[in-house]
């Protein structure tokens, strides 16, 4: 789990503004029930405190990480079936933000997270790969391929 968190930092060093917690949930569902990964998993997760000064940069931290094992699924507001936001979260006016466009729009509009929001980000198992085909191996080790062979014949026409 990760935790974001809004803080001010001044040009003289010194922070200001309310401390606003979010916790980032990464897990998968089984049985319909959210299973939580265990701690260090993903092996990364962003930064979210933020030192902009004033706060007047746009930062961006993206939720999807790899883990072994499992694909991405979807992101959630509040509960692993809560509202699908986007699996990227942004930084302005003090404040981090969520968008409920799924799309790629870059229009989206961005709603800002509350003290005590929880994002779930959902993965589901991959399934094994699936072998195929059978090489044909001889006892000397190797597969030798058989002797190209045209089996076309040309007939004569008479007009």
């Amino acid at each position: 789990m990760a935790s974001v968190r809004n803080e001010r930092k001044h040009k003289n060093g010194k922070r200001s503004g309310s401390t606003r917690t979010v916790n980032v949930h990464y897990g998968y569902m089984r049985n319909g029930s959210f299973v939580e990964f265990p701690s260090g998993t993903p092996a990364q997760v962003p930064d979210f405190h933020n030192n902009n000064t004033y706060g007047t940069s746009v930062t961006s931290a993206f939720l999807i990480y790899d883990i072994p094992g499992y694909q991405y699924s979807s992101t959630h507001l509040n509960s692993s079936t809560g509202t699908a936001i986007g699996p990227r979260l942004t930084y302005a006016n003090n404040t981090w933000r969520y968008s409920s466009d799924l799309t790629l729009n870059y229009n989206r509009s961005w709603t800002n997270l509350a003290n005590g929001n929880n994002i779930y980000v959902v993965y589901e198992p991959m399934d094994d790969p699936v072998p195929g085909g059978h090489s044909k191996i001889f006892d000397d080790g190797y597969e030798t391929p058989e002797e190209p062979e045209m089996h076309k014949r040309s007939e004569e026409r008479s007009h």
